[in-house]
């Protein structure tokens, strides 16, 4: 909390941004290591199987707060983060479904819409308005 005064961000946003990055770095590093060694499948069930795999810890740490749901206890700035996390899941299933072969400057149409996505709910939750 400390950090986040100190640099007038949320905690919300601190949490999000950097714990979020951290823990997500092992994850990048065999995606990264996939697509090197030209593997995509691995890569790619990589990032789905994390997405799928990370709502497991929710519905447990629901099960050991004591205070009622863990879910009606969360602030509004979580609430914004995970109206984004679904919005950014749903156009990488929509992208996984809907195989574009060549985007813009050969970057996928998804993942343009992906990083635009999380670059505008940092920048609203960093601007205090979540």
């Amino acid at each position: 909390m400390a950090r986040a005064l100190a640099t007038r961000l949320g905690e919300a946003v601190i949490g999000a941004v950097l714990i979020g990055a951290t823990t997500s770095l092992p994850e990048l590093v065999v995606a990264v290591t996939a697509i090197r060694a030209g593997t995509l499948i691995p890569a790619v069930g990589d990032i789905v199987g994390g997405n799928a795999f990370d709502p497991l810890f929710d519905a447990n740490f629901d099960i050991f707060y004591r205070d009622g749901s863990i879910y009606a206890a969360i602030a509004d700035t979580e609430r914004v983060w995970l109206g984004s996390a679904m919005l950014m899941n749903s156009v990488l299933l929509m992208g996984l479904m809907y195989r574009e072969r060549r985007g813009l400057a050969n970057i996928a149409m998804e993942s343009t819409m992906i990083l635009v996505i999380y670059i505008v709910t940092v920048g609203y939750l960093a601007t205090g308005a979540g």
